[in-house]
């Protein structure tokens, strides 16, 4: 599985929640050659910090499911971990994919992916914008 975004587009002030609510663009995941979401207008912030917080739940030995919803779509999920416990393993949920097909993951797998993301979407926002990403601090506004 591999996670690719693209910022479009960036708050003219980074004070609160403007970093969150206007920091948007693309995002794609795709599983080998299956494209499984590929949307514009995504708050990327905004999904960093549901990882954020889904990582620190596993770094406390609870294993839940991950599950994004955003503030700017009133469909949900836009993409969901759907935690199997009898497998060990992950399935992948959103509601805007039309594939039947059940697509899994695991544990490391998505750890890795989602640790990937956090980390080149912090280099991306310093060096287009010079913001530095504290995703700790943003979760306490």
């Amino acid at each position: 599985m591999k996670i690719e975004f693209e910022i479009q587009e960036f708050p003219k002030n980074n004070e609160g929640y403007n970093i969150i609510t206007n920091t948007e663009g693309l995002l794609k995941i795709s599983i080998e050659d299956y494209i499984y979401i590929n949307e514009t207008g995504i708050l990327l912030i905004e999904f960093a910090i549901f990882i954020y917080k889904w990582l620190l739940k596993l770094k406390q030995g609870e294993i839940t499911d991950f599950y994004y919803s955003s503030m700017d779509f009133e469909e949900e999920p836009i993409f969901c971990l759907r935690y199997d416990l009898n497998k060990n393993l992950f399935t992948l949920i959103s509601v805007w994919n039309k594939d039947l097909k059940q697509h899994i993951i695991s544990t490391a797998e998505a750890i890795q992916l989602f640790e990937t993301y956090i980390n080149d979407l912090q280099q991306s926002l310093k060096k287009n914008q010079n913001y530095i990403l504290k995703l700790d601090k943003i979760i306490d506004l």
